[in-house]
């Protein structure tokens, strides 16, 4: 349970450290809204996919790298 709170803080952390400049940006006119959303989405949608295939997928794959490893040759 602390690992998931741990890794969903993390998670939170770097989101907001990488939509940061997309505000930022928003703030001094340099993005229009919908711009700075666009970006901001985007970034979300790619970490969210990022961390699914961490935590569903890269086990799976590191058994079968493992099992193909122990095959007698």
């Amino acid at each position: 349970m602390t690992d998931k709170v741990v890794t969903l803080y993390l998670t939170c952390y770097d989101l907001c450290a990488k939509a940061f400049p997309y505000l930022v940006g928003l703030a001094v006119n340099f993005l229009t809204f919908q711009e700075a959303l666009l970006r901001v989405v985007v970034t979300c949608i790619s970490m969210l996919s990022g961390a699914v295939f961490v935590h569903y997928l890269k086990p799976i794959v590191v058994k079968r790298i493992d099992r193909l490893k122990k095959k007698p040759k």
